[in-house]
């Protein structure tokens, strides 16, 4: 939704009826995810 749809967290949060603090903290470990995934098959940072 952040990318995709280009929503704000906040817009999320009111989507999702869930606090904005979970949309940081999830924006945040997916985006942990991709650089692991990226360190792991060889790609430069």
């Amino acid at each position: 939704m952040l990318f995709v749809e280009q929503l704000t967290a906040i817009e999320i949060a009111e989507r999702l009826n869930c606090p904005v603090n979970y949309v940081y903290k999830e924006k945040h470990r997916a985006l942990q995810k991709i650089r692991v995934t990226m360190e792991g098959d060889g790609h430069d940072k």
